[in-house]
């Protein structure tokens, strides 16, 4: 159940350093851009029923638009494929961290942040909290503009999920195609990274 939390950590500390490069002014627009590209496809459902590509479940759905193939696809092929109910819960907290990033709304942000993730946040601020973590990262605010930027345009078009833990997929703007990694706490989704990952 626990099989990926070394990889959420890598996430959240690998987001920290790249956000922290960005609010030095060190990354060029194009590194910003790619970091920070999400959006999605409205219609997976079709998808999902017209995939014939493999018998194998892990491979089938939605998330089978997301497989490389000669590559690890460890997230695309992560778990089982979530029902319809899970991809929207999921979708709507990862918009509202995408727009609470975006504008600087620290507390919002946190607020959709698995507690994990704000631990992490919290142990980087010496303390001080997620909010005075994500703050000093941002800063300036100018220079972490284009890795803050909200480019989530439509719902997750997949969500791999295995107990408490998944994966949100989606097609994003400029042709990216992207990976979140999500935690269930209680009846509730949450973000487990404070920045999404592009898929090679």
């Amino acid at each position: 159940m626990r099989k990926i939390n070394i990889f959420r950590c890598l996430v959240i500390l690998s987001a920290l350093a790249a956000l922290l490069i960005a609010g030095c002014g060190s990354s060029s627009d194009s590194s910003s851009d790619s970091a920070s590209s999400a959006g999605s496809t409205s219609n997976s459902e079709s998808s999902t029923s017209t995939d014939s590509t493999s018998s194998d479940p892990s491979k089938s759905g939605a998330s089978s638009e997301f497989i490389r193939p000669g590559k690890e696809n460890k997230e695309a092929e992560f778990g089982q494929e979530a029902d319809a109910a899970e991809r929207e819960a999921a979708s709507a907290v990862l918009e509202e961290n995408l727009q609470a990033r975006a504008s600087a709304d620290w507390g919002g942000q946190c607020s959709s942040l698995t507690a994990e993730a704000v631990q992490l946040l919290e142990k980087s601020a010496r303390g001080k909290g997620c909010e005075a973590s994500l703050e000093k990262l941002a800063q300036p605010l100018s220079k972490s503009k284009g890795a803050r930027a909200d480019t989530m345009i439509e719902p997750i078009a997949a969500l791999r999920v295995e107990g408490d833990e998944g994966f949100a997929l989606y097609h994003g703007t400029k042709g990216g195609d992207y990976v979140v990694a999500m935690g269930k706490e209680g009846d509730e989704w949450k973000v487990a990274a404070i920045q999404e990952r592009l898929i090679p």
